[in-house]
């Protein structure tokens, strides 16, 4: 069995003694005044301030103002922005369900749809889900030109490339 040293043990007890003084409330509490017992005399000097009037802080709160944010609860994609069905077969897929088969002379070239059927394609056809438009026809690739919303709602343009795959 281990001992204790006796130095350790008067250290923790004159701590403690130490807070619960220290804690205390200390001074001398006023003495409470007795009924019919004279007031003492206050100078002029030592009188507090004449009429203190309290300063009124208004209390300003913050207020939640919409202009310029965009509502976190509205979809990214709204039911106008959906895939709709297009007015032409080759609006009906996506550009990346197409396959670049061949391109005639650089003004034509030519797309094998997921539906088997191949298209033909000129600068300004209409292509893709997105109103995409081709731009350019060159030797080895097909440029579109599509429309999408970016996450503020601003329609913005980038240019896909149709490429002949391996």
């Amino acid at each position: 069995m281990r001992r204790i040293p006796f130095f350790r043990i008067w250290l923790c007890a004159a701590a403690f003694l130490l807070v619960i003084v220290g804690c205390g409330g200390g001074g001398k509490k006023p003495a409470k005044a007795k009924p019919g017992a004279a007031k003492p005399v206050v100078s002029q000097a030592e009188e507090a301030p004449e009429a203190v009037t309290p300063t009124v802080v208004e209390e300003t709160r913050y207020r939640f103002r919409p202009e310029g944010k965009r509502d976190p609860f509205v979809p990214f994609i709204s039911p106008s922005d959906e895939i709709q069905p297009g007015k032409t077969p080759l609006e009906r897929f996506d550009l990346y369900q197409l396959k670049l088969t061949g391109i005639i002379a650089g003004k034509e070239a030519m797309a094998l749809a997921p539906d088997g059927v191949v298209y033909y394609i000129k600068v300004g056809t209409p292509i893709g889900r997105h109103g995409g438009k081709v731009v350019r026809i060159k030797r080895d690739e097909v440029v579109v030109k599509e429309k999408f919303r970016d996450y503020r709602g601003d329609v913005q343009s980038k240019e896909v490339s149709l490429r002949f795959s391996d």
